[in-house]
């Protein structure tokens, strides 16, 4: 009898450890997607607003379908960097590879 209380109570800390475990991931998975998504925000409306040779503009539309995709595939350290490659392009500034850290 005890120990088939033990397992009970072994069983549900195992339980909700593993609830807790999903939880915080999806808070995790909310914040990629939610930031890809404000980036992208910011990215049309700079992209709008731009004046761009018709080079920049073919190579500002895409990476952002490059980045529409990577988010679409729920890769949104991949979708992050290309929009700020573009946001970097638009603004005249070089590209490096600190750059495509995100803030």
């Amino acid at each position: 009898m005890s120990s088939s209380i033990s397992i009970r109570c072994g069983f549900r800390v195992l339980l909700a450890a593993l609830l807790a475990f999903v939880a915080n991931n999806s808070l995790l998975f909310a914040q990629d997607s939610g930031q890809a998504l404000r980036v992208w925000v910011g990215y049309r409306t700079l992209r709008n607003s731009a004046h761009l040779n018709d080079e920049a503009k073919a190579e500002a539309d895409r990476l952002e379908k490059l980045a529409i995709e990577e988010r679409a595939a729920k890769q949104y350290s991949a979708a992050l960097k290309h929009l700020y490659q573009g946001i970097a392009l638009m603004r005249g500034q070089k590209w490096t590879a600190e750059r495509s850290m995100p803030p």
